[in-house]
């Protein structure tokens, strides 16, 4: 309530002040002018284009907490702006006319408070110093100009142009006094405008790279008003007699408006944001899907804030994951916390970010935001923990699958080798030596032991086939061909290779389909950068279509079956490019 009282006596102010400007009052050379508005319509437009940008942007600053005090600060620079045109209304009020003489030489002041008080604030010793130096000027501006309508005379004042009649102030007619007044007082607007200035530039030095992208316009604005209006005060005191058609303070006048208007545009843009950010982020809070799909708050801090480094980050246990779910690297910048009824929701990484920041930038709906996408961050975090847990267990199980697929083909089938080759040699020394009856019994150990050997070969290709980690998927399915009903098509290139996982994780499909002893039809292609193996035959997967899913959702890929048909689909990175000799 209190920012819409403030804000609407600053409309208020502009109403009464255009008011009085005629924008088509160009006067004869005979009549003596009061205001800068009666010598052209173009110096009318520009009083009143400033003046209301200015209240513009005191509205924009009004609406938002954490910027109400700049808005209120500029309101009064807006006044301070229109109080030569009370001074130079012949047809008002004296107490009108004699305010806008005390108020009118405080307008450097205001600015150099306005250069001062535009985000981010400084900080340490040298917020302190500031605000010590803002006080200072601005008191002592105040304090002077008070003081000189309290001993001004302007029928006495030998100066005077535009307001030669009235001063409510009056208490003591001394013009000594009052000239000596007069100069201190300009001296310190142009001392106040040469620090606005220092002030805008130094700060701008100064600021990160982020805080300047965000604030660097509006305080060059503020440096370029402050210079402007010392340029003022300093020819008031070097050439006091103003008069508004001289070419001197016309374009002083121009070059002051001109800077106001600059300042006001700037402030407009500096603060924009916040409100399209804060609309964002209520949309993204209630809609998860549009979060993930624009980057999610991470995203619209970085552009609102100007940094496209920043990093937001949920904390999960020990751990600080993105909105994505993924861990996070420790900070290597400063780091601010979003703290909620439960503690720290949100870490925001980033040189441009404080408290009053984020607050303005994120607005009410900022927690629920924080909350869905923080859930949601979790959710994909133990999701990504499940898998990473999934793909472990699958790979210590294949890692003692090739362990026993190693051991039977280096013991076993080794011994049984040998032992058929000793019985081949017994057989033809008993049928050389004409014992038809050992050669019989030989014949019958030799052929057990083939077939001994034939089904250990099955059992350890049926454990881990030796050809899928030595000549890949494609052969090692082509061997399965050679012991299953199968007929394999493949649409892949040629010696084209994959993750060992993806590999285990097809061959397993196949080689599940094939237990039941039924045709298959199995097909391989890589599409769309995933490899797609389809398999189309009688089978009743049952559990089976579990312990595929777990051998293929560790690989990262996904089971789907319908009917005949099954099809697993694993991700695979995109073939690597051969140049043409």
């Amino acid at each position: 309530m209190g920012r819409s009282i403030v804000g609407a006596v600053g409309l208020a102010v502009v109403i009464a002040s255009t008011a009085l400007v005629d924008p088509g009052s160009a006067r004869s050379t005979a009549f003596r002018a009061t205001t800068y508005e009666e010598v052209s319509a173009t110096l009318a437009a520009l009083e009143v284009l400033a003046g209301v940008g200015l209240v513009v942007a005191a509205v924009t600053l009004l609406s938002e907490r954490s910027t109400a005090t700049l808005g209120s600060l500029v309101v009064v620079t807006s006044a301070a702006w229109f109080a030569p045109v009370w001074v130079g209304w012949e047809g008002g009020t004296p107490l009108v006319r004699s305010v806008g003489l005390v108020v009118a030489p405080l307008l450097p002041a205001l600015v150099l408070v306005v250069a001062a008080w535009i985000p981010p604030a400084t900080a340490g010793v040298g917020r302190v110093a500031l605000i010590v130096l803002v006080a200072v000027s601005t008191l002592a501006t105040a304090g002077m100009s008070t003081a000189l309508a309290l001993v001004r005379d302007p029928i006495r004042d030998r100066y005077c142009w535009s307001d030669c009649t009235a001063n409510a102030f009056l208490v003591h007619d001394d013009a000594v006094l009052a000239r000596r007044l007069s100069v201190v007082v300009l001296g310190l607007g142009a001392t106040c405008g040469v620090l606005a200035a220092l002030v805008g530039t130094v700060r701008l030095a100064r600021a990160v790279s982020v805080a300047r992208r965000r604030s660097g316009p509006s305080l060059a604005a503020a440096a370029v008003a402050g210079l402007a209006l010392a340029a003022y005060a300093l020819a008031r005191v070097y050439e006091p007699s103003e008069a508004p058609d001289r070419p001197l303070y016309e374009w002083l006048f121009v070059s002051r408006a001109l800077a106001l208007l600059g300042l006001a545009a700037a402030l407009v843009w500096l603060f924009r944001r916040p409100r399209l950010v804060r609309g964002l982020v209520t949309r993204l809070a209630v809609d998860l899907e549009r979060s993930a799909a624009g980057g999610g708050l991470g995203h619209v801090l970085a552009g609102a804030l100007g940094d496209p480094r920043l990093r937001l980050g949920y904390p999960l246990g020990k751990r600080i994951i993105d909105s994505d779910g993924r861990p996070l690297a420790h900070p290597v910048r400063r780091v601010t916390p979003i703290v909620g009824d439960e503690g720290v929701v949100a870490l925001v990484e980033s040189d441009a970010t404080s408290v009053d920041a984020l607050e303005r930038e994120l607005g009410p709906a900022a927690h629920l935001a924080l909350g869905n996408e923080r859930l949601r961050a979790e959710a994909l975090a133990r999701l990504a923990d499940v898998t990473a847990s999934r793909a472990r267990i699958v790979e210590t199980a294949d890692t003692a699958r090739r362990r026993m697929e190693r051991d039977l083909h280096d013991g076993a089938q080794q011994r049984m080798l040998a032992l058929t080759y000793d019985l081949r040699v017994a057989l033809t020394l008993a049928e050389s030596s004409g014992d038809e009856r050992a050669a019989v019994s030989l014949r019958e150990a030799l052929d057990q032991a083939i077939a001994a050997s034939q089904e250990l070969r099955d059992i350890a290709h049926g454990i881990f086939p030796a050809e899928l980690a030595t000549s890949g998927l494609e052969a090692a399915l082509e061997s399965l061909a050679d012991l299953r009903p199968l007929r394999l098509a493949v649409e892949l290139r040629p010696g084209r290779r994959y993750r060992p996982d993806v590999e285990t994780a097809a061959y397993a499909v196949v080689a599940e389909a094939a237990e039941d002893g039924n045709e298959l039809d199995v097909t391989l292609a890589e599409l769309d950068g995933a490899l797609h193996v389809t398999v189309e035959a009688d089978v009743q997967w049952g559990d089976r279509l579990v312990r595929l899913e777990d051998r293929v959702g560790a690989a990262g890929g996904s089971v789907r079956a319908s009917g005949r048909r099954l099809e697993a689909i694993l991700p695979v990175p995109p073939p690597a490019e051969t140049s043409s000799p």
